[in-house]
C-alpha cells in the first residue's frame, strides 16, 4: 500500500513537472516570434486606419464592422484585438496558457477513465509538434493561434461534457446549467468554420448513439446542440464571408468558376493533405490498434474505447470534408482536422498495458527519440527565432530614436536573418514602402512610412 501511494505521488509530480516544463517551453518560443502582420492589423479598429482598439467599445465597433466586411469569425478575433490590447510579455503568458490548457484538454478526453498518465500528455504535446505543417502559424503567432489554438481549445472543451456522458452515462443537471450550455454552445459554434460543422456532427452522432441504448438526453446536451446550431448560424451566415469571397475569386481570376470546377478544387485539396498528413496518421492508429487488441490495460473497456476512437476519426473526416466547400485550403487550416484524428491515437495508447518489461522499455524507447527530435528542432527553432527578435528589438530602439528626432519616415538598413518562411510564417519588411507588410509595420508604430534598404555587399 506505501508502495502504490509513493508510486502515485511521483506520478503526480512527473506529470506537474510536465506541464510546467511545456508552458516554459512554449512561453519562450511565444517571447522570441515578435508582433507581425495581422498583429500589427488587428491593434485597430476593423475598417479605420487611425482608431488603435483601446477598449471593449472599440473591440465590439471592429468586430461589427469585420461581420459584414471580411468574416464571421467574431469570437475569436474578439479575444485576439483584446489580447492585442495587452503587454507583449501577458500576451505570451496567456498563449501559453492557452497551449497548456489544449494539450491538458486532450489529454482528459484521452485519457478518460484511467489514472494520472504523464507519458500521454508529453505524447500530445510532442505529437502537436511533429504533426501539424503549420506549429508556428497555429501556435505561436498570436492572431494565428487565436483563430486556431483558442478555438480549437473552446471547440475541444465543449466536447468533453458530451463526450464524459456518452463514456459514462451519467449526468446531473439545472436551468443554470442548461442557460449556461446554450451560451457555450454559441460561443464554440462561433469560433471556426469546418470545427463548427464537425462540432455539430459529433453532438448530433453522440445524441443519437445515446438514445439509441437507451439513455436519457440530458437537456444541457440538447441546450448546448441549440446554441452550436446558432453560434454557426452567425459564424457561417456573416455577410463578410461572402464579401471575402468574392475577393479572392478577384486575386486568382475565378470571377467565372463553375460550381463542377469549384468542387474539383476542393476534392483535390482534400485528397492532397489527406494522404499526405492524415493516412499516416490512421496507419499510426491502425498499428496501436492491433497492440492494443492484444494487450489492453482493461479488457471490458476495449470495445468503448474502439468506438470512442472510431466516433473522433469520423467527426475528422467530416471537418475534412467539410473543407470542399473552400477555394482556398491553407495549410493552417488543418489544425483542428489533425487534432480529431490525433485523439484516437491517444485514446487507443492511453489504454495499452506497457507492464510487461520489454513493452515499457520500447515505449519508453520510442519517447525518449521522439524528446531528442524534439529537443533538436526545438534549438533550430529558438536559434531561428532568436535572430529575428533582436533584429526586430533593434528596429524598436531605432523607430523611437527616430521619433524622438522628429521622423516619421524610416529606412532600415539591417535586414532579418534568412529562415524558412514557410515554417515560421513570418518574412521581413521590403523595400517598399507601399507594400501591405510595410504599411502595416508603419501604421502601428505611428510612422508615416518604413522601409528596408539593405547594401548587398555589406550583407554579404
Amino acid at each position: 500500500m506505501i508502495r502504490t501511494k509513493t508510486s502515485g505521488k511521483k506520478t503526480q509530480i512527473l506529470f506537474v513537472t510536465s506541464v510546467c516544463s511545456v508552458f516554459i517551453l512554449v512561453f519562450i518560443l511565444n517571447k522570441l516570434y515578435p508582433l507581425f502582420a495581422d498583429d500589427w492589423f488587428y491593434s485597430f479598429v476593423y475598417n479605420d486606419k487611425y482608431i488603435r482598439v483601446g477598449s471593449l467599445f472599440d473591440i465590439f465597433d471592429s468586430q461589427y464592422n469585420h461581420y459584414f466586411v471580411w468574416g464571421g469569425r467574431s469570437i475569436v478575433h474578439a479575444i485576439d484585438q483584446l489580447l492585442l490590447m495587452m503587454d507583449f510579455p501577458v500576451i505570451c503568458v496567456l498563449n501559453s496558457f492557452a497551449f497548456v490548457i489544449f494539450i491538458y484538454v486532450l489529454y482528459k478526453i484521452t485519457n478518460r477513465d484511467n489514472k494520472v498518465n504523464p507519458f500521454v500528455f508529453i505524447l500530445f504535446s510532442l505529437l502537436i509538434w511533429f504533426s501539424q505543417p503549420a506549429f508556428f502559424e497555429t501556435v505561436i503567432w498570436k492572431t494565428g493561434s487565436v483563430n486556431y489554438l483558442w478555438g480549437g481549445a473552446i471547440v475541444f472543451l465543449f466536447m468533453y461534457p458530451y463526450y464524459k456522458y456518452y463514456r459514462s452515462g451519467k449526468s446531473s443537471g439545472n436551468l443554470f446549467k442548461v442557460v449556461l450550455f446554450f451560451l457555450c454552445g454559441v460561443v464554440a459554434g462561433w469560433t471556426n468554420e469546418n470545427m463548427a460543422i464537425a462540432l455539430i456532427f459529433f453532438i448530433v452522432l453522440l445524441l443519437f448513439k445515446s438514445h439509441s441504448q437507451k439513455m436519457a438526453i440530458p437537456k444541457w446536451a440538447i441546450a448546448g446542440l441549440a446554441g452550436t446550431l446558432t453560434g454557426a448560424a452567425f459564424l457561417l451566415l456573416a455577410p463578410g464571408n461572402y464579401a471575402r469571397l468574392e475577393e479572392v475569386k478577384t486575386t486568382y481570376g475565378w470571377h467565372d468558376i463553375t460550381f463542377l470546377k469549384a468542387l474539383w478544387i476542393g476534392i483535390k485539396n482534400i485528397l492532397r493533405y489527406f494522404f499526405h498528413y492524415i493516412m499516416p496518421l490512421l496507419g499510426i492508429y491502425v498499428l496501436l490498434l492491433c497492440v492494443y487488441n492484444r494487450y489492453p490495460r482493461n479488457a471490458e473497456s476495449i470495445k468503448i474505447n474502439v468506438r470512442s476512437s472510431i466516433l473522433f476519426i469520423t467527426t475528422g473526416f467530416i471537418a475534412l470534408g467539410a473543407m470542399i466547400g473552400s477555394l482556398i485550403f491553407p495549410e493552417r487550416s488543418l489544425f483542428g482536422i489533425i487534432v480529431l484524428f490525433l485523439i484516437p491515437i491517444g485514446i487507443i495508447y492511453a489504454n495499452i498495458d506497457f507492464s510487461q518489461a520489454y513493452f515499457r522499455y520500447l515505449n519508453t524507447g520510442v519517447m525518449v527519440i521522439f524528446l531528442l527530435l524534439f529537443l533538436n528542432g526545438y534549438y533550430k527553432a529558438t536559434r531561428d527565432l532568436y535572430g529575428v527578435n533582436t533584429v526586430f528589438a533593434e528596429r524598436e530602439l531605432y523607430i523611437e530614436e527616430q521619433k524622438n528626432k522628429g521622423i516619421d519616415s524610416v529606412v532600415f538598413t539591417k535586414a532579418m536573418p534568412v529562415i524558412n518562411e514557410k515554417k515560421y510564417f513570418i518574412r521581413d519588411l521590403t523595400n517598399d514602402p507601399n507594400g501591405l507588410t510595410n504599411k502595416a509595420y508603419a501604421r502601428y508604430h505611428g510612422l508615416k512610412s518604413v522601409n528596408l534598404v539593405v547594401n548587398k555587399k555589406e550583407e554579404n
